[in-house]
């Protein structure tokens, strides 16, 4: 039986106290602007896009806004002929429900190019095209429930496409959880490789229940290499728990590694299924540094903040580990501690205690915090993040939460 921590009170009296500030929101669709990016024109610091169903145009991002897709809405954002979608808020924005895709055979690629950027059940698509779906530079990005392919999508098949990779951190921060990510396969008319699922240039990423499955090579001109799940290019700080990262298919030659890891600083995993990538022969599971260490994950899928529900997360480490809950509404990626082995994410703006317990036999931790049917709170962010032990270097969680529904 899970232990579980129940602070009612705690929490929604202190979500129900804080004082927010006034968000207008906007509507986009029938009734409202025509496109997402005359809305941010018109928009100030804060306020909210509500999109309803139908395709959309790529926009670029400057303010420090919530784009969210309306309750049951099919939000696509998709270029007429060829374009691009830049997120570079100035400090956060938020992005719920969105899917971009590409247009026939014309990429689509996003771009996440500064500030804190919270992504909650989006998807990214690519296409035959060498480039990246979803490129984080020199930002800080949290994401949950989100899909993102380097080629195109399992359900749609297509004769021969390139190796794109689906998802890029370079000179920046990404926290994900329960997220998917693919690297597009090669096709039998292009050359180059199978597409990584995650390339880190001078990263920092930390996955909790994620997927990343490489792209394979050519199955008809295979002297081209698959792709790996996680290519670390230059040093970066890796941590992966309760996941699944998988090498691409090799086909007539060898499979190709689940991580390689070419920069020093060892890649850390915990309850994570590391596959060799398929081939003749299969290939390696890893190459370079790796190493397992007490990591602080997630037992089972996380969920929407939805107000007037309660909103339950299974903390999952070492049986007998002391885990505190912390929540605050919004993120702010910290600089290394020699106190926490890995990042903090949480701004110490409406910082609070949500929880404080300690893991069961069977390593699992359960979380139950109310959500006030505050009608204020609508729109609002909010984050939640563990830390876990007893003695320094303590185990941190990435942030879970996002945009209130």
């Amino acid at each position: 039986m899970q232990r579980m921590l129940r602070f009612p009170l705690v929490v929604a009296t202190t979500l129900s106290s804080l004082t927010l500030p006034a968000q207008t929101v906007r509507v986009v669709g029938p009734g409202g602007f025509a496109q997402i990016t005359t809305a941010i024109a018109a928009a100030a610091n804060g306020d909210v896009l509500l999109v309803h169903s139908g395709n959309y145009e790529p926009f670029t991002l400057a303010k420090d806004l919530t784009i969210t897709a309306a309750p049951g809405a099919s939000v696509t954002v998709v270029p007429p002929f060829v374009g691009a979608t830049l997120l570079q808020p100035p400090t956060r924005a938020a992005i719920v429900g969105l899917r971009f895709r590409p247009n026939q055979f014309l990429f689509h690629p996003v771009q996440v190019l500064s500030g804190h950027v919270t992504l909650n059940d989006c998807s990214f698509e690519g296409v035959p095209s060498p480039a990246t779906s979803l490129t984080v530079q020199n930002a800080a990005v949290a994401m949950q429930r989100c899909r993102i392919f380097g080629g195109a999508i399992p359900a749609v098949p297509t004769a021969a496409f390139t190796g794109g990779d689906a998802i890029a951190v370079l000179h920046g921060s990404l926290a994900a959880v329960d997220c998917e990510f693919r690297g597009g396969d090669l096709g039998w008319d292009f050359t180059s490789r199978g597409g990584h699922a995650l390339r880190l240039d001078d990263a920092v990423v930390h996955l909790v229940r994620c997927t990343a499955i490489a792209g394979g090579n050519s199955s008809l001109i295979s002297i081209y290499p698959a792709g790996n799940g996680v290519h670390v290019a230059t040093t970066s700080s890796v941590w992966i728990a309760d996941s699944v990262v998988r090498g691409g298919d090799g086909h007539a030659t060898a499979g190709n590694d689940a991580i390689e890891n070419l920069g020093t600083t060892p890649v850390v995993t915990a309850r994570t299924t590391l596959q060799a990538g398929p081939g003749t022969p299969t290939g390696p599971v890893s190459t370079g540094p790796l190493a397992s260490g007490p990591l602080l994950g997630h037992g089972s899928t996380t969920a929407p903040l939805v107000l007037g529900q309660a909103w339950t997360l299974d903390y999952l480490a070492a049986p007998g580990t002391s885990v505190l809950v912390m929540f605050s509404d919004r993120l702010a990626v910290a600089a290394p501690t020699p106190l926490l082995a890995e990042r903090a994410w949480l701004a110490p703006t409406n910082l609070a205690v949500a929880g404080l317990g300690i893991t069961h036999a069977s390593g699992s931790l359960q979380l139950t915090l109310p959500l006030p049917a505050t009608p204020a709170l609508l729109h609002t962010t909010w984050f939640v993040q563990g830390v876990a032990g007893l003695s320094v270097p303590l185990a941190v969680s990435p942030p879970v939460g996002g945009v209130a529904r």
